[in-house]
């Protein structure tokens, strides 16, 4: 995303100088980084951190090797990566994690991922600041000032966006794909076509394009995609619904081929973006 704008041979700016350069934060009604998403000047917090590695490699590396909390830390891994960070920050000390050297030093491999991860989304903010009206939202504010410090530092409010961009890279990737091969459908503002349309049942065969978990709420953070005619569709379930596994048999037995009667909704891909498809909407039959 943003690669037509950004040739690869140009240098990659810093974001913030190209954000100032842009006019970005004048639009924002601000005079600089950051801003909070009332539109209101903030002075920054003090919470930055500081440790003796590329933060993001070392979370790359516990991701290769499936680093996961014992018994007695309990949560998620997620949350277990954190507590380490936030462990090292402190007082840079393994014990209390009884860590081996070899979970505390990024590998080769895990620098080069990181470097590509950091140089993706300092392009895709960088496009979104320079062609986007709609202010940043408060995950984007993070993100935005993790990629633009040094590999070492980071504020301690962005762990979270920290310890998931791995996942979270994977996903957007697979969203640029969806957008550069498939037509975006035209969004439905008129609520009475919205709501005719919503309940109007048809039947539809899809081909069955990919399962993506997308983090977030975990009541519908299981995606399903499919295709028709060069349009987008996708199921949403939690990730502990039992049809889960009912849908993967039945693409498995029916070769990536779905035939349901449903009815459905229009769908923006994500938070500011210009591309809408297919949502299948709950009550669908299989056939």
């Amino acid at each position: 995303m943003g690669d037509d704008i950004f040739p690869e041979e140009q240098q990659l700016a810093n974001l913030d100088e190209l954000m100032s350069d842009s006019g970005f934060y004048k639009r924002q009604g601000l005079n600089q980084f950051p801003w909070d998403l009332n539109n209101k000047k903030e002075e920054p917090v003090e919470n930055s951190a500081v440790i003796d590695c590329d933060v993001l490699a070392l979370v790359l590396l516990w991701s290769s090797v499936n680093l996961q909390p014992p018994q007695s830390h309990g949560g998620s891994k997620y949350n277990y990566w954190c507590s380490i960070i936030r462990s090292m920050v402190d007082n840079y000390s393994h014990d209390e994690y009884d860590l081996e050297d070899v979970f505390t030093t990024p590998t080769e491999q895990n620098l080069e991922k990181a470097t590509e991860i950091l140089d993706y989304y300092k392009l895709k903010i960088s496009h979104r600041a320079l062609v986007g009206d709609v202010p940043f939202s408060e995950y984007e504010d993070k993100l935005a000032k993790f990629v633009n410090t040094p590999v070492e530092e980071f504020d301690l409010d962005t762990l979270g966006v920290i310890v998931r961009l791995e996942t979270t890279y994977s996903v957007d990737k697979t969203f640029d794909g969806f957008i550069e091969k498939y037509d975006s459908i035209e969004s439905v503002e008129d609520p009475t076509l919205f709501q005719r349309l919503h309940f109007e049942t048809n039947t539809h065969v899809l081909k069955f394009v990919k399962k993506v978990n997308v983090l977030g709420n975990k009541d519908n953070n299981i995606r399903y995609y499919f295709e028709k005619e060069n349009e987008l569709y996708c199921m949403r379930f939690g990730e502990k619904n039992p049809l889960l596994n009912v849908l993967d048999h039945v693409l498995e037995t029916k070769g990536n081929i779905l035939t349901l009667i449903c009815s459905l909704s229009t769908t923006v891909l994500y938070e500011n973006s210009d591309f809408w498809y297919h949502t299948i909407n709950e009550g669908f039959v299989i056939e």
